[in-house]
């Protein structure tokens, strides 16, 4: 609009060239070229809208071009780097090097160790694992019937010997594989074992076979004491009673013998309470705390005493064996001497604070009278406050009091 408007108003030279048809003749030449501008704009922005939009090409092609020749150098230079490091190391000869291929070869070289390390210690990791499901399963198979004390013994040294030999090879990391006496030792443990669990075997087949034949005579001599009407005679009778004691004792003592077996492990019922449970007399827990750090004592020198004797090593493994039993049967095992004398104080502190609760003859809560004491404490310290606050107002008041008097003194004539 601002346009037309100027294009309107008639400048000097046109007045002067011929007033307004000249005028009208330019805006209507403008209006079309306009007009014509504006839809050829209109055309060439629907056709580039349905052309697709492609980024520059070149710059991409360049990046690419770059990142392979950088790619191509660091190829060309490594291997440069690596026949060189080969012909001076196979022929002998001496070609210029820098000190920057030597580090970068060395750095190539500890990597390639350390990969192959890594690769071999997974090996023997999924190795020991292997080993170890195989032995677990094989244990879980052959622990069908019932456990002895000698068993459990032999499980339990079987376990340290292998935790030793576990420990030895961490320390021994560089140590090679096992030698023939060693696979010799384990083909014998292996044998030993096959002919413990044949006898085991056996000995359940005799026990179920005497069993059997035991129920089979009871069956028997029932029915012929159906069959006989009359009475039986004397005789008969007497080897009747006799069999069915003979059967009884041996029920009797199969199942003694079935029962002494876990009886190390298992509390006994009834009447009979284990002395854990029992309530012990004054000063029990003092006296066995006491009788905890002599054992510990003693256990100590024993082990100071073996070590000197040169044989340590068997020792220490006797009393963890030992140990370990007690906590199989259910004992209690106190190893720790600064826990024991640490309970020890606290059994004294317990005892020195029951004397002052029952100092006189009667009981006292010492936390209730030490929250009174406090409680006193505090409204004497509050009175005393009042107390001084009311000194100082009284003092106060009488020094006024004097001013004021020494004021009327002065006034008077």
């Amino acid at each position: 609009m601002a346009v037309k408007a100027a294009s309107l108003t008639p400048t000097k030279s046109e007045e002067a060239q011929g007033g307004p048809s000249a005028v009208c003749c330019g805006d209507a030449e403008a209006e079309g070229l306009f007009a014509a501008a504006s839809h050829w704009q209109h055309r060439l922005s629907l056709f580039l809208n349905l052309l697709p939009y492609e980024g520059p090409q070149q710059q991409q092609q360049q990046q690419q071009q770059q990142q392979q020749q950088q790619q191509q150098q660091q190829q060309s230079r490594g291997q440069v780097r690596r026949a060189k490091q080969s012909i001076r190391y196979n022929l002998e000869c001496m070609l210029p090097s820098t000190a920057q291929e030597d580090a970068a070869a060395a750095k190539e070289e500890r990597q390639r160790q350390l990969l192959l390390h890594t690769q071999q210690q997974g090996k023997k990791k999924r190795q020991q694992q292997q080993q170890q499901q195989k032995q677990q399963q094989q244990q879980q198979q052959e622990r069908k019937g019932p456990t002895t004390r000698e068993e459990l013994l032999q499980r339990l040294h079987a376990k340290l010997e292998s935790l030793r030999q576990q420990s030895a090879g961490k320390k021994n990391k560089t140590a090679g594989a096992r030698t023939p006496e060693q696979q010799q030792q384990q083909k014998q443990q292996k044998q030993q074992q096959k002919q413990k669990q044949k006898q085991q075997k056996r000995k359940r087949q005799d026990s179920e076979q005497k069993e059997q034949q035991q129920s089979s005579e009871q069956q028997q001599q029932q029915q012929q004491h159906k069959s006989k009407k009359a009475k039986p005679n004397t005789d008969s009778s007497a080897a009747a009673a006799a069999t069915a004691a003979a059967t009884a004792a041996t029920t009797a003592a199969a199942t003694a013998a079935a029962n002494e077996e876990f009886s190390f492990s298992v509390l006994e019922k009834g009447s009979k309470l284990p002395k854990a449970l029992k309530h012990g007399k004054k000063g029990d827990k003092q006296r066995r705390l006491q009788q905890a750090l002599k054992e510990i004592e003693e256990r100590k020198s024993r082990l100071a005493a073996a070590e000197a004797a040169g044989r340590g090593r068997e020792a220490a493994l006797q009393e963890a064996a030992e140990s370990a039993l007690k906590r199989i049967s259910g004992q209690k095992v106190l190893e720790d001497a600064r826990q024991l004398k640490k309970a020890q104080q606290q059994l004294q502190q317990k005892k020195a604070a029951s004397r002052e609760a029952w100092a006189g003859g009667v009981y006292t809560n010492l936390k209730k009278l030490k929250k009174k004491q406090e409680r006193e404490k505090a409204k004497q310290e509050r009175r005393k406050e009042r107390k001084e606050q009311q000194q100082q107002q009284q003092q106060q008041q009488q020094k006024q009091q004097q001013r004021g008097a020494a004021d009327d003194s002065h006034l008077e004539p």
